[in-house]
């Protein structure tokens, strides 16, 4: 399934997908410039930043999404930074879920995020936080 939204200045930017459980879920619009790529585009195409069910916004898929999928780069090494990391969008705006459907892979200096499971367009792409140590 692919989700591909309509651009329409009255939409005020949302327009919603149906996905398999039959429920409607609010999904950003993307506007025409990010299509003809002549701007800088933070996501891959398949996803964007959009209203969380877990918490504000959360990272959606626009189209279906194969397991095992390389997303990208989440989060670049950088000992000047509290916690050592430098957060890109992909990683700042990614929800914590126990269950998740995502995974962190470490890789040199960077941490890539990859899909565990088959994605469905619509659905909100999760991670188990395991970057920060809480003490005591």
């Amino acid at each position: 399934m692919t989700y591909s939204p309509k651009w329409d200045s009255n939409s005020v930017g949302q327009s919603s997908v149906l996905i398999k459980r039959r429920s409607r879920v609010q999904v950003p619009a993307v506007p025409p410039i990010f299509k003809e790529r002549k701007v800088y585009k933070p996501l891959p195409s398949n996803l964007i930043v959009g209203p969380s069910k877990i918490d504000g916004l959360g990272v959606l898929a626009t189209a279906d999404i194969a397991a095992h999928t390389e997303l990208g780069i989440s989060h670049v090494v950088d000992k000047r930074f509290p916690n050592g990391y430098i957060r890109t969008p992909l990683g700042g705006f990614i929800n914590h879920r126990n269950d998740p459907n995502c995974e962190l892979i470490e890789e040199k200096d960077f941490l890539k995020i990859k899909t565990l499971k088959d994605i469905n367009a619509g659905e909100e792409l999760t991670l188990c936080y395991k970057l920060y140590s809480v003490k005591n």
